[in-house]
């Protein structure tokens, strides 16, 4: 690695408890203070007292990369292993339960080895009879109930090449706790449930093989990385997961789950000299390892164009790959330089002009780097009609050798610089994003002397730098994935004859019961103040103008929103993909996209069913000059006819896109379910509709846009803002004028009187996906207390009851919630639920949910903690600057006047379990059910499925526009 400057440790607190240091580093922007333990734990801190949270994660240097070869996916299935508690969490009675798990155990490594179909069969059954013996002492979702009771939001886990980490947000003044229970779950865990977690990874693995796309980067990754298991797939083959080793499971914990290889990373509202102390006594719990083993990996060498040709995707697809260094090595600010001379947010790059000037149908280059090798891609969709692979590699190397010859200004790098600069302070505003790039320091290993030097670095890369750089990479050896048009087979597992796991009496572990014991210190809980959080102000009547300020940096966020959306006016949407390739009468796309460049700033146009957007994000320094340069694109947009074909075949690959995705299809399949004929998919355009439009007629279009109510909502420090809108005429209508059509918000629900299924079948997904929708009438304001608490109860989150009924206990989908949605005030709430489980556990997954919505389990020593989980995650959830507008926005449609959080926190702290139950009587039981399912028809019992409700089969015809 190239050293850039002197790192120097400046030393904060001499000793703590005679044992560990805190050091930061000398002009550190982000503040990151660093301790390393006596059993060699790395603790990462970073204090940011913007919001009364703390990110946290304990993150472990073991990835995919690592997974024995034969036990690929290990290391994904360990994540999901580590839910599962301990030997006294998650159980009654561990000495009884562990004689069964010894059995599994040793079952299932016989079945690792063994060949025979019918001896495989008999492995099975009795794996099966050993399960259902210890399942009856497992306690299911405990660490997930401890973790929601606490308020932490969030709580999931990753598996990455490099790493896995388990993580969370939580209140400030509930890290003892979190920090008890995130150590306590390495310490002793017990791999219960193995068999219907197996089950959970099936249908996650189904989840992504059913996403053309998803597969295409496992493809590529395969190739890119050929020769190294950095090429496997996280989720590990089929064939090891159908036959897995909790031998080696435990063998793979117990050699890579040592101290000194993990780290934990802490972001938020503390004091990191106070809380070291405490960190300290718990991670010394921890063990440490002599030796850590370490994998060499090689690939396999890229002689020559090395490509591969698949038939996946809705449309053609190319990935273009070309191998670069590892992170520790890599030049990350070079690399990040020539990449954005390619492509950037901007739309500046050769790569983007190939877009903006109608050459390919769309194009973005990337960089990717691990611990030990890393590439750059580029990907291009090319056109859909007339373009062939051989015409999109001629095109992409004319540009690349534009790069190697150095066809780019001095002043395009230097504008690059700044943007790069900006982007970077952006998302480092986040505590999620900081914890992110701290999990990638420790485990990649490289030196945080190249984030506190990076800006320094980027401004030492010189033009010849790049072109020196580009000539190196874009060489003759790289790898292209070609995938033509195609449709997504894949292998079709058969359901398991699992039987649900026992209800417990006792819910509780003797564990479980001494952290609820820990009273976490009484902190003030920050509401949200409607009249003080932001500015509300007039530029005209029917101009809205909202200010919030910006604590952290220079960066400006200016949102235009005009109350037109593609529901009203489907021609909205394509006058959004028209204003984003076309520049005014003086300036064409690429120079106007060039000027906001300068003005280290950039737009983004967008329509929702309510509303057309533009919003840009740049410097406060250029704020002025970037509004000059939005009133003259607002008063002279460029006539370009030629521009439509573009727009024509993006509106045409996107509906292949959504077609060929199946949470796609349901999502119109349950729009047409539920509102028929407004549908917001059947509102669209039809193709022909498109084509006769014209250039003229997108411009006037967004003319009388402008004349509409428009709300501004300005992030930023600028006093003059409001000064600057108005000189700039940005905005500056008369008067107010009438309210837009409300139509898509005051749409009535398909009347039904019993329950109706809608079925769409799809022969090429391996999951049924099913949508659930009741129409719960209208939820007076006063009760929405209860809604939430019954969200808590029945569908958020991994304690749920349909989180446990459907997944822990049973093994029937992956994805699996549900809940109440409180609308706009005025309209009726909807109660949502979703399911994605493998098609022919369709009948018994849905069977199970409808019998959670119509005999609701009862509960209620749960109250308590869905009471404590409300109130604390009220503080770890509170908006950001970034954020609090919109949601202040939300809250006000809702009918809210102040913080639902403080306007409920009485009745949050006094709720009983009687007021739930009255809930869910009043609004949901014994309602008609609305079912969308999309899912193989073959693999479904059509007459099993008629016993819940009547079943209308349609076709795609029947739920898009053509």
């Amino acid at each position: 690695m190239k050293v850039i400057g002197v790192i120097v440790f400046v030393l904060i607190l001499i000793r703590i408890h005679g044992q560990s240091v805190l050091k930061e580093y000398e002009n550190d922007k982000i503040g990151l203070k660093e301790a390393i333990l006596s059993n060699g734990m790395r603790v990462l801190l970073v204090e940011n007292h913007d919001k009364p949270e703390i990110y946290g994660s304990i993150v472990v240097n073991v990835g995919s990369k690592n997974d024995p070869q034969d036990n690929t996916g290990m290391a994904h299935y360990l994540e999901h292993m580590l839910f599962k508690g301990t030997q006294s969490m998650g159980t009654l009675d561990y000495k009884s339960e562990k004689v069964h798990l010894d059995s599994i155990t040793k079952l299932y490594d016989i079945l690792k080895t063994e060949t025979d179909p019918e001896k495989i069969k008999q492995l099975h059954r009795k794996i099966t009879a050993q399960s259902e013996l210890a399942n009856a002492y497992a306690i299911p979702n405990e660490y997930d109930k401890l973790m929601a009771e606490i308020g932490t939001i969030d709580v999931n886990a990753a598996t990455g090449v490099d790493y896995t980490i388990y993580h969370g947000t939580f209140p400030k003044n509930q890290l003892e706790r979190w920090l008890e229970v995130s150590v306590h779950r390495m310490e002793a865990p017990v791999f219960r449930l193995f068999q219907l977690e197996l089950e959970a990874v099936y249908e996650e693995s189904n989840m992504y093989e059913s996403d053309p796309y998803s597969r295409l980067y496992d493809e590529f990754m395969k190739g890119i990385f050929d020769g190294s298991s950095y090429g496997e797939k996280i989720l590990g083959r089929t064939e090891h997961l159908k036959k897995p080793s909790l031998s080696a499971m435990y063998n793979y914990f117990n050699t890579y789950y040592k101290a000194n290889n993990m780290a934990l990373v802490l972001v938020g509202d503390f004091n990191a000299e106070a809380v070291l102390p405490m960190i300290e006594k718990k991670l010394l719990r921890l063990p440490k390892s002599s030796v850590i083993p370490e994998k060499v990996h090689t690939l396999n060498p890229l002689n020559g164009k090395v490509e591969k040709k698949i038939s996946i995707t809705p449309y053609k697809e190319v990935i273009y790959g070309y191998r670069t260094e590892g992170i520790k090595t890599v030049n990350e600010p070079r690399a990040d330089l020539m990449v954005g001379l390619l492509s950037n947010d901007n739309n500046t790059g050769l790569i983007d002009q190939l877009y903006l000037n109608d050459k390919i149908m769309d194009g973005n280059a990337y960089t990717y780097f691990l611990e030990d090798f890393g590439f750059i891609s580029i990907d291009i969709s090319p056109k859909l009609i007339g373009q062939s692979f051989a015409q999109v590699d001629e095109i992409v190397e004319e540009e690349l050798q534009k790069l190697k010859q150095g066809d780019f200004s001095d002043e395009a790098l230097e504008v690059l610089k700044k943007n790069i600069r900006k982007d970077r302070d952006y998302y480092t505003e986040s505590n999620m994003e900081i914890g992110g790039l701290l999990e990638d320091y420790f485990s990649q290993g490289f030196h945080w002397n190249k984030v506190i030097n990076y800006n320094r670095a980027l401004e030492q890369i010189t033009k010849s730098d790049v072109v020196e750089y580009a000539n190196k990479i874009f060489g003759a050896n790289y790898y292209a994935l070609y995938s033509k048009k195609g449709k997504n087979n894949v292998e079709k597992l058969k359901k398991p004859p699992f039987k649900a796991i026992p209800i417990l009496k006792a819910e509780s572990s003797e564990f479980y019961k001494s952290v609820r014991k820990r009273k976490p210190k009484k902190t003030k809980i920050d509401y949200i103040d409607f009249a003080t959080a932001v500015d509300e102000q007039f530029l005209t009547d029917g101009t809205r103008l909202i200010l919030t300020k910006n604590p952290r940096n220079n960066l400006f966020e200016l949102g235009f929103k005009w109350d037109i959306g593609s529901f009203s006016n489907p021609e909205v949407e394509l006058l959004a993909s028209y204003l984003k390739r076309v520049g005014t009468s003086e300036l064409s796309a690429n120079e106007l996209k060039k000027k906001f460049q300068q003005f280290n700033s950039e737009y983004v146009f967008g329509a929702d069913e309510r509303f057309f957007y533009m919003d840009i994000m740049g410097e406060e320094a250029y704020l002025d000059s970037t509004l000059r340069l939005v009133s003259t694109f607002f008063n002279d947009i460029e006539v370009n006819e030629g521009v439509l074909k573009t727009v024509w075949q993006e509106k045409k690959s996107d509906l292949k896109y959504f077609k060929a995705t199946p949470s796609d299809v349901l999502i119109a399949l349950q729009e047409y379910a539920v509102y028929d004929s407004n549908s917001i998919f059947l509102k669209q355009l039809t193709h022909s509709e498109i084509k006769k439009i014209k250039a003229s007629e997108y411009v006037q279009l967004f003319s009388e846009l402008q004349s509409r109510n428009l709300t501004i909502n300005y992030i930023g420090n600028n006093v003059a803002v409001k000064e600057s809108l108005e000189r700039n005429k940005i905005g500056a209508k008369e008067k107010k004028i009438e309210e837009s059509d409300k139509g898509y918000l005051s749409r009535e629900m398909r009347a039904i009187k019993q329950n109706q299924i809608y079925f769409l079948p799809n022969k090429y997904t391996t999951q049924s996906l099913i949508y659930i929708t009741i129409d719960m009438g209208d939820v007076p304001l006063e009760e929405h207390y209860k809604l939430y608490a019954f969200n808590e109860y029945f569908g958020k989150g991994m304690g749920s009851l349909v989180f446990q009924e459907l997944r822990e206990r049973r093994a029937l989908a992956y994805k699996a919630r549900g809940g109440c949605r409180n609308g706009v005030k005025g309209n009726n709430e909807v109660f949502h639920g979703i399911v994605g489980c493998q098609s022919d556990k369709t009948i018994e997954a849905l069977g199970v949910f409808i019998g959670l919505i119509e005999g609701l389990p009862l509960k209620p020593e749960r109250i308590e903690s869905i009471r404590s989980g409300i109130i604390q995650s009220s503080m770890a959830s509170r908006p950001g600057f970034r954020n609090i507008s919109n949601q202040i926005e939300r809250w006000k449609e809702q009918g809210y006047s102040e913080d639902p959080n403080y306007l409920f926190r009485n009745k949050n702290r006094q709720l009983t379990f009687d007021e739930l139950v009255e809930f869910y009587k009043t609004y949901i039981k014994g309602k008609p059910i609305n079912i969308s399912i999309v899912g193989d028809k073959k693999r479904i019992n059509f007459k099993e499925l008629a016993n819940f409700g009547e079943i209308k089969e349609l076709k795609t015809k029947d739920i898009f526009i053509e």
